[in-house]
């Protein structure tokens, strides 16, 4: 009886490479999970607010599911506006949420996929697809938008 040992050795010779490649190709791809609201949260309280630092107050927004493709955010006066193009975390910094508008304020963009960041500075509310955000007196004191305040203790 001959005993070929080669073949079992060649399947993985052929297995390991192919399985090295395609690991590889998703790893290089840059895929991952989308960021959760709990990441996007994460970023805002770590990066942007850092409360350890901050000598104003200030009320932090956080919308409870991504805007979609489509949606679009604008000042309560028109500029800046921007489409969203992807699935975005958006959030409202109000730097003196005492205060009447105008005053500074800070929209927050949060890519979903990549994580990027991009904040315009704002004088006025946003306002999402022609309805205003976060000014209702609901949406004012709701804890589950709020993600940080100092007014909020």
């Amino acid at each position: 009886m001959i005993i070929n040992r080669t073949s079992k050795p060649m399947k993985n010779t052929i297995l390991l490479p192919i399985v090295f490649l395609l690991l590889n190709c998703h790893l290089l791809s840059g895929q991952s999970e989308p960021l959760t609201r709990e990441d996007a949260t994460r970023i805002l309280l770590n990066e942007i607010i850092v409360p350890a630092t901050l000598n104003q107050t200030l009320t932090a927004y956080l919308v409870k599911e991504p805007l979609k493709l489509g949606d679009r955010v604008e000042s309560f006066m028109g500029a800046p506006s921007r489409a969203i193009n992807a699935s975005t975390w958006f959030a409202w910094l109000n730097d003196n949420p005492e205060g009447f508008f105008a005053h500074t304020t800070r929209f927050v963009f949060i890519d979903q996929k990549t994580g990027k960041v991009d904040i315009v500075k704002s004088e006025w509310w946003p306002v999402l697809n022609g309805e205003s955000l976060f000014m209702s007196d609901e949406e004012r004191i709701d804890l589950g938008l709020i993600i940080y305040s100092d007014l909020h203790r």
